[in-house]
């Protein structure tokens, strides 16, 4: 018993010096980049190396938010700044605000700070499994999967050969079939979790889900529908069957290799190839996705005085919006529409956000600090929850890459998915299993 103290002490003592060590590391780094100016060379490399120091301390964790979270959401912050250095910028050509650095860093520091004394979770595979209602759950797949596989038919037929199209389209079953297909990543997860199904029938549901995430990709041209599949199944994977770290890295490197090759898959099967000029994988990668957040963020500093501090009317919608189709909002409310109307009026398709730039424009910068206590909270919640049951689990690692996501978008973008997807669907499903539970404890009992 002494000993089991003694080595619950000695972890504790570990992860208090691990944590005072990566906060050492921020102050030494933060007055580093004071003393020089905020180069914004400085802040790349010293960005990259807090990362590295991230996975360290975890051990390469990637369930620990330090690894999947602080990693992602300093990509989508120094991909901008990094493709200027490299002079490979697309689109807007812009320069580097002078408050870019600055604000960005503050951000990140947030981040390690409300995050960087988190305990490692141990996931139990008892805890996290268990049976569920076979019948209902397969009958939920079936039907969820043949409304995807018909919706993405009917938009392939109907020749759309871009997401502009789509949208200007209105067509109630594509939106019924976008809907569908967002929620196979969810269902396919809880009958790998389930353990009413056989190891061949989990590899096999996998593999036919991921076909259908892929061809939603080509058709749809949402490339996000197969990076969170593969995210979320990576996790699964490394909760469930703890593979060696060098497996890890391999398939960390793939995830990385798909991100990059994504945008030229985007409605492959519908439109007409096109010419892939640069071939450079670092380049197609931090351009793939991740410079929107940098980006948008540099513009919206660069026309500070074209805007007024909106004191958390974004706030509003953002927790409110699983309810948009019922309450009707402002324009203005909405953080990512209110800048594609305000600065990119008439263009057709849509820039995104970051979700550092929605904390600033509510309360300037200490809004940035603000918004990143909200994310980090959420996260805290659900990764100190996720190793109890097969529901917390699931809602965790669901939630992972639409976490990662809202870097370049803003809050409603995981909260709106997320109640309406992740959260319902759970409901949903607990109560099938409960009531299950009930029933055969009850004819147990009627039977003595």
């Amino acid at each position: 018993m002494e000993e089991i103290i003694s080595s619950d002490d000695n972890k504790k003592s570990m992860i208090r010096i691990s944590t005072i060590a990566l906060w050492t590391y921020l102050a030494i780094a933060t007055m580093t980049q004071w003393w020089f100016n905020w180069n914004v060379n400085l802040y790349v490399i010293f960005s990259i190396v807090l990362v590295v120091l991230c996975i360290i301390k975890t051990k390469l964790n990637i369930l620990h938010p330090l690894v999947w979270y602080v990693s992602i959401f300093v990509i989508y912050q120094i991909a901008y700044p990094l493709l200027k250095i490299m002079q490979k910028e697309e689109g807007i050509i812009e320069p580097l605000n002078d408050n870019y650095v600055i604000l960005n860093w503050l951000a990140t520091c947030s981040i390690i700070i409300f995050l960087g004394n988190l305990k490692h979770i141990k996931y139990r595979k008892e805890n996290i499994e268990t049976k569920i209602n076979k019948t209902i759950l397969g009958i939920m797949y079936i039907l969820i999967i043949s409304v995807s596989i018909l919706g993405l038919l009917y938009t392939a037929i109907k020749g759309y050969v871009s997401k502009y199209d789509i949208a200007q389209s209105s067509n109630i079953f594509i939106s019924i079939t976008s809907i569908c297909i967002n929620m196979v990543s969810i269902i396919t997860l809880y009958i790998c979790l389930n353990e009413n199904y056989s190891k061949k029938q989990k590899i096999a549901i996998f593999f036919f889900s991921f076909i259908v995430e892929f061809l939603g990709m080509g058709i749809l041209g949402e490339r996000d529908l197969i990076i969170k599949y593969v995210a979320v199944f990576l996790l699964y994977y490394v909760a469930i069957y703890k593979p060696k770290k060098s497996k890890i890295i391999i398939l960390l490197s793939s995830i990385i290799v798909l991100v990059s090759i994504s945008p030229s898959l985007k409605m492959f099967l519908v439109r007409d190839n096109e010419k892939d000029e640069d071939n450079n994988i670092v380049v197609k990668f931090l351009s793939s996705d991740f410079q929107a957040a940098g980006l948008n963020f540099n513009y919206l500093l660069n026309r500070e005085g074209l805007w007024d501090l909106k004191y958390g009317d974004t706030l509003i919608y953002d927790f409110l919006s699983p309810l948009s189709d019922f309450i009707n909002f402002s324009e203005e409310q909405v953080s990512t529409r209110w800048y594609q109307n305000t600065f990119f009026a008439g263009s057709i398709t849509g820039r995104g956000f970051s979700i550092i730039a929605e904390g600033y424009i509510n309360f300037s910068v200490f809004g940035i600090v603000v918004w990143m206590f909200i994310i980090c909270a959420i996260i805290r919640i659900l990764y100190l929850k996720s190793g109890k049951s097969i529901y917390s689990f699931a809602i965790y690692i669901c939630a992972c890459p639409m976490l990662m996501y809202i870097a370049r978008a803003d809050l409603a973008n995981f909260i709106s998915p997320f109640v309406k997807y992740v959260l319902l669907f759970t409901i949903i499903i607990y109560f099938i299993s409960e009531r299950k539970n009930k029933n055969d404890k009850g004819k147990q009992l009627s039977k003595q």
